[in-house]
């Protein structure tokens, strides 16, 4: 049977039109439920987007670090040395190297003991880059902030200028002229 040119039928046009209302309303579902959780996660975010610094410290400048170099072995003249090379570092000498009083401490069998004071931390912090292997004594008697550096039987050489840089870098250690705890790193920011 055959139509008249001006009828059509409606079923397969509003088919196709409820068809389209229904994949346009699953759109918008799925942007206003995804929009929630984008917004959330950018609210949760961190105000600052800047990737999170490593924690430095701070430690003096050798040119701050008063030092007496004492020898506590039996190998005549390395006081003296050593001496020499932590000034030409830049390190300020207390007076003359000496011997180790042996009365009051006994012969260092390691490499070396850095004994300090309370006002010597930093200093004697810095002190074991320039001395690998060396021994962090402290002393809450001492008054002052000079560093005493007992060499000991396994001593061998003090590190290069360019390997306590690399080492104090690779640490995350800064130089400044107003030392912080070694054991108070900055404050780290959160991450993007």
């Amino acid at each position: 049977m055959t139509q008249p040119v001006g009828t059509r039928r409606p079923l397969p046009a509003l088919a196709f039109l409820v068809g389209l209302v229904l994949l346009t309303a699953l759109v918008w579902w799925r942007v206003i439920h995804r929009g929630g959780e984008a917004h959330a996660r950018v609210a949760a975010a961190p105000t600052s987007c800047s990737p999170s610094p490593t924690p430095t410290t701070t430690l003096p400048l050798p040119a701050a670090v008063t030092v007496q170099v004492l020898n506590s072995t039996q190998r005549a003249g390395l006081a003296g040395m050593v001496g020499q090379t932590l000034t030409q570092d830049g390190f300020v000498s207390a007076g003359a190297p000496g011997n180790d009083d042996l009365s009051k401490h006994a012969a260092v069998a390691g490499v070396a003991e850095i004994r300090y004071g309370p006002s010597g931390q930093a200093g004697a912090t810095l002190l074991t880059y320039y001395v690998p292997g060396a021994t962090l004594v402290a002393d809450t008697t001492r008054t002052t902030a000079v560093i005493d550096v007992a060499l000991g039987a396994k001593f061998s050489a003090l590190a290069a200028s360019a390997d306590v840089t690399k080492a104090l870098a690779a640490a995350h250690i800064t130089q400044g002229t107003t030392p912080t705890s070694a054991a108070a790193p900055a404050t780290a920011h959160p991450r993007c």
